[in-house]
Formats: structure tokens, C-alpha cells, sequence
């Protein structure tokens, strides 16, 4: 049995890389269906691999370190948000996905982008959010030599 991560599932057949980056076509075990379990992209998996042109086997899913429900993903570690300054950016799905990310245990950045059109956005971003997330300064703060 080997270990690999999936990084592509399409119409119940999963692609996972192993260790060596060799990729491999799979097929799921029907004990996930039982087990209401859907294998996720992201997801590092035990399984045996086809020999010739049959598709392998999932074996097992292990422990998921974090899941995210849109996009169904596994084992994200860094969530990057980007948001323009114009039109205005949804503080409210913001806020959504900054907490989702903080339940799962996942890092967050805000990147707001488009910011020679207006730093209203840009310096709110940084006014409410400064005390959750990593704020570098905006090249205008800086000195230049």
C-alpha cells in the first residue's frame, strides 16, 4: 500500500500524487458511500495503485488537518482573500470566510487589490482587521531611499 494526496477528483475517479510525483488514477472503495464520507481534493490517502491500465483503490482517508465546504477542499492551510477596493468589497462574506478559516484552523490573508482607484477600502481593511491578520504597509508608507 502506498500514501499520496488526492489533487483530482472528476465523476468518482481520483487522481492522487505520491511521494516520487508520479500520479495515479483511482477508484474509491464503496465503504466511503457507507461511511457518508467523500473523498476531498487535498485529501492524503492510503492506497493501491492499478497495475497496467486498471484504475488503483482508495484504501483509507487520513485525518483531515482542516475541510473547506466551498470549494470542497481538505487540508488547507492558508486562505487567501482577495478583495477590490472597487466596486466596494462584501465585508460581510469577508468576515465569513475569515471566521470559517479561524474555526478550521487555518491562517487568513485579506489582499485588497485595485487600490489606485481609492484607499478608502484599503486603510478600512486595515483599521478592522489589523488585529486578526499580518498588515504590511502600503508602499506609500514606506521611505524610499
Amino acid at each position: 500500500m502506498m500514501q499520496g494526496q488526492i489533487i483530482e477528483g472528476r465523476g468518482g475517479l481520483y487522481t492522487v500524487r505520491d511521494a516520487a510525483g508520479i500520479d495515479h488514477v483511482l477508484r474509491a472503495k464503496k465503504k466511503f458511500r457507507r461511511q457518508h464520507m467523500i473523498p476531498l481534493v487535498g485529501d492524503r490517502v492510503d492506497f493501491t495503485p492499478g497495475e497496467g491500465d486498471e484504475h488503483g483503490w482508495l484504501e483509507e482517508i487520513l485525518p483531515r488537518s482542516s475541510q473547506c465546504l466551498r470549494p470542497p477542499v481538505a487540508n488547507i492551510t492558508l486562505l487567501v482573500i482577495v478583495a477590490a477596493v472597487a466596486p466596494a468589497p462584501d465585508w460581510l462574506l469577508i468576515d465569513k470566510l475569515l471566521l470559517g478559516a479561524r474555526m478550521q484552523g487555518m491562517r487568513a490573508v485579506l489582499v485588497m487589490n485595485k487600490c489606485d482607484l481609492g484607499e478608502d477600502a484599503a486603510q478600512q481593511a486595515r483599521r478592522d482587521y489589523a488585529c486578526l491578520l499580518y498588515t504590511s504597509p502600503s508602499p506609500r508608507d514606506r521611505s524610499v531611499s
